[in-house]
């Protein structure tokens, strides 16, 4: 009875940990540097942007969107590319924790060639190549930006592709190498679309300070509301870039899941989109009342510094003088740095001395009762929610993508990985391992495998079992573990590996963390098992069934409810094939159900 109190009342934050973090790939554009000592007021200005009005408007680079003309480039010769094309006004000044507003429309024709910036959140291993940065505020709030790729062609009507990146709702950003859509965009003739939204404290954030009785900017829900104007964005402008605006699907790693998973939810976002696939995520929703504490503490840690103390509506000083008269004033007067305290955690509100940029998530999305309206698990199990053709799954060893930071420290994977080659491996792991940690190696295998076997659980087949009872489902599990040594063994099918052959983005530039797994032994493998992937992914967006017509790939079959015949494809590296469930993995997964609620 104790063990079935402890699963009930904790379910949601023992999932949240065993998914917290992330993306993955170190590649930064060489558009984007650090950004230190920023404020709060917009990096640019979309008229410092705009060319010349004589240019050529018949050249397919420019496309006509609701504000104006908007002119890209082309991409190795196979695609064009519209980067950082605004698809909502900057959340700067008065919109900081405001609904997001359409852009200003501008004259000329903007040029897009380049991405924006990516949003507030603290430099890490995993966004930034500079260890200098880690824990430093990086990025601006000026950073609603999305980017596209389309096949160099003149088809219309293209399916749209939709990815949401990961990173625990605190870190991300659309611009990684490993996101790049036109590898993806080329081989499937699809439009591929990566965006920027809001994080943390600017994305999620409840305070009842910052209410103005709009039920939407009243949720806290800033990022959902980020993605749901994209997709807005997306229905009135992708006709222009030869895309269907009735054939749109989403998609996302990890939080990015999360986030596909409230657009599954939302009430806002009905219509909005067709397909939906979910890579490495669940979904879940905090209370408000837990946002509210959250949220709570980050405003008194900034009165408390600032020696300030509220009075009714207003701020005052240590002699009683009104500084504000309202404190959603003071909130909105302060830089990005005094909001992101790097020596502070605003989950347990004390001192950090160790890695900081984990600390920066409050708790996420929000069960508000209009934006979400309840849990997203309530709501599938009830069949409230946006019924769309839908694809959940996992990588066989999740958790060896966080593992490594911990035993071997974060600024010392970065440095193993960059001074690796793939085709000549000589690593030595007892070189980097952390002593602390050497006793414990032994394991490392047995505490993945268990991880793992919960994850696949309590994520992917407990979403999978809920929406299946109203709608077809697929799920996969990615297995493909061929890097060299020895980081076949400590990473393999890891958090968020399955994302380069989603893209077909195998990068070896040497400022990539994701180098280390793509040698010349394993390159036909990869990209024969990458091709596959993405024939299936294609497939689903343009019909909603994964199953191409007329292939040798095998046919994956929908989910069911029966114990003992739920099908999954695994992707490895001899290729798709499908594995069926045993029964005593079913009967585990009814006991969890069963120990839920669901």
């Amino acid at each position: 009875m104790i063990v079935e109190a402890f699963i009930k009342k904790n379910v949601n934050v023992f999932i949240l940990l065993l998914s917290f973090f992330v993306l993955w790939s170190c590649d930064i554009p060489e558009t984007q540097e650090v950004l230190d000592g920023i404020d709060s007021t917009a990096s640019e200005d979309t008229a410092d942007k705009t060319v010349s009005a004589a240019e050529d408007t018949s050249s397919p680079l420019i496309r006509e969107t609701k504000q104006g003309l908007v002119m890209g480039k082309e991409a190795e010769d196979r695609a064009y590319a519209w980067l950082g094309v605004p698809y909502a006004k900057p959340p700067v000044g008065e919109l900081r924790w405001r609904t997001p507003q359409d852009p200003d429309p501008w004259e000329g024709v903007l040029d897009t060639v380049a991405f924006g910036s990516y949003c507030v959140q603290y430099g890490n291993f995993i966004s930034e190549t500079d260890p200098e940065a880690y824990g430093e505020v990086c990025g601006s709030e000026d950073c609603l930006y999305l980017n596209i790729w389309r096949p160099k062609t003149n088809e219309k009507k293209l399916p749209v592709f939709v990815f949401l990146y990961g990173g625990g709702n605190f870190l991300g950003r659309g611009d990684l190498t490993v996101y790049d859509g036109m590898n993806l965009a080329v081989k499937t003739n699809m439009i591929t679309v990566t965006l920027n939204y809001r994080l943390a404290t600017f994305g999620f954030f409840a305070h009842p300070a910052v209410r103005t009785g709009d039920e939407s900017e009243d949720s806290g829900n800033f990022g959902t509301l980020d993605i749901i104007k994209m997709l807005k964005w997306l229905n009135e402008n992708i006709k222009a870039f030869g895309g269907d605006k009735d054939n749109i699907t989403i998609s996302g790693q990890s939080a990015g899941a999360l986030n596909v998973y409230s657009m599954m939810a939302s009430p806002l976002a009905e219509g909005l989109f067709h397909r939906a696939i979910a890579f490495s995520g669940f979904p879940s929703a905090s209370p408000m009342s837990g946002a509210e504490e959250g949220t709570g503490r980050i405003v008194n840690r900034l009165l408390k510094k600032d020696n300030y103390e509220i009075q009714g509506l207003s701020v005052i000083n240590e002699e009683g003088m009104v500084v504000f008269d309202d404190l959603s004033d003071y909130l909105r007067s302060k830089t990005i740095e005094e909001v992101y305290d790097p020596n502070y955690s605003w989950i347990s509100g004390v001192p950090l001395n160790g890695t900081r940029w984990i600390n920066a998530s409050i708790l996420g999305i929000i069960a508000d009762g209009y934006v979400i309206p309840k849990d997203p698990k309530i709501l599938f199990k009830k069949g409230e929610y946006n019924h769309v053709p839908f694809i959940a799954g996992n990588t066989t060893e999740e958790l060896k993508l966080f593992l490594p930071m911990f035993f071997f420290g974060e600024n010392a994977e970065y440095a193993m990985i960059q001074g690796f080659d793939p085709d000549n491996p000589d690593v030595d792991i007892n070189d980097w391992l952390n002593p602390l940690f050497r006793l414990l190696l032994d394991l490392y295998d047995p505490l993945t495998d268990v991880i793992n076997s919960l994850f696949e659980l309590a994520a992917t087949d407990l979403s999978a079992r809920g929406l299946s009872k109203h709608q077809d489902v697929y799920v996969y599990r990615f297995a493909w573990n061929d890097e060299p040594e020895p980081f076949d063994h400590y990473v393999g099918a890891g958090h968020a590996m399955d994302l380069p052959f989603v893209f077909g983005n195998f990068s070896t530039d040497p400022e990539s963390c994701t180098r280390f797994g793509w040698s010349e032994e394993n390159k036909e493998n990869r990209e024969a098992l990458s091709d596959a992937m993405m024939t299936y992914y294609s497939q689903f967006a343009r019909t909603g069934d994964p199953n191409p017509p007329e292939s040798e790939l095998p046919v994956w079959k929908p989910w069911t409810r029966r114990l003992g015949e739920n099908e999954r494809i695994i992707f490895d590296s001899g290729g798709p094939y499908l594995e069926k469930d045993k029964q005593i993995k079913q009967g585990r997964l009814e006991t969890l159900a069963r120990l839920i609620g669901l």
